[in-house]
C-alpha cells in the first residue's frame, strides 16, 4: 500500500480532530499564539536605547563596581557571584546585547535604566500584536470562510500531496 492510498483512506473522523464552536474559534481569532515571533521584532541591541556614551558610562559603573568587589579572603561568595553578574553585565553590553537575566547581570542597577527601556519596547509590540489580533474579524463573513476551509479539509484531507511525474 503507497502513501496516497494511506491518505485517501483516512476519513475525518479518524484524524482525531473535532472542529470548535463559533464562540471558541472566535476567541482563538482574538488570541496571540507566538509571542516568540512578537518578541523577536524587539531588538535587544543596547544602541537602540542608549547613546554610545550612556553604553561607556554603565560599563565604567559595572568595571568600578566589579573593582570594589574585590577578591574577599576567605572567599565569599555572594561577592564573588555579584563580581561575576558584574562581568556578564559588561561583557553582553560590549558584545552588543541587553543584559537581561539575572545570571547576566541584568538586575544590576548600572543597566537598570536600559533594561526599562528595553521593557518598554517590549510592551509597546506585545500590546500592538494585541491590537491587531483583536482587529481580526468574527463576523458573519469570517465565520463562513472558516466553514468554507472547513469543508475543504474535510474533502481533501489535511495533507495535500503532489505526484511529480513517474
Amino acid at each position: 500500500m503507497d502513501i496516497e492510498q494511506v491518505i485517501r483512506g483516512l476519513e475525518p473522523t479518524t484524524w482525531g480532530y473535532t472542529h470548535m464552536t463559533r464562540d471558541r474559534w472566535a476567541a482563538q481569532q482574538h488570541a496571540i499564539f507566538d509571542y516568540g515571533q512578537v518578541t523577536s521584532t524587539v531588538s535587544t541591541d543596547p544602541r537602540d536605547y542608549a547613546s554610545g556614551t550612556e553604553i561607556d558610562a554603565m560599563l565604567q559603573a559595572l568595571n568600578v563596581h566589579r573593582d570594589q568587589l574585590g577578591l574577599s579572603r576567605p572567599i565569599d561568595l555572594d561577592r564573588k557571584e555579584l563580581r561575576r553578574r558584574c562581568f556578564q553585565a559588561a561583557k553582553r553590553l560590549r558584545d552588543g546585547e541587553i543584559p537581561r537575566l539575572l545570571s547576566d547581570g541584568g538586575d544590576l542597577p548600572e543597566v537598570a535604566t536600559l533594561a526599562d527601556r528595553y521593557q518598554r519596547a517590549h510592551d509597546a509590540a506585545m500590546q500592538a500584536a494585541k491590537e491587531k489580533a483583536e482587529a481580526r474579524p468574527v463576523d458573519d463573513d469570517a465565520w463562513e470562510k472558516e466553514l468554507e476551509r472547513r469543508r475543504k479539509l474535510e474533502r481533501d484531507g489535511p495533507i495535500a500531496i503532489v505526484t511529480v511525474g513517474r
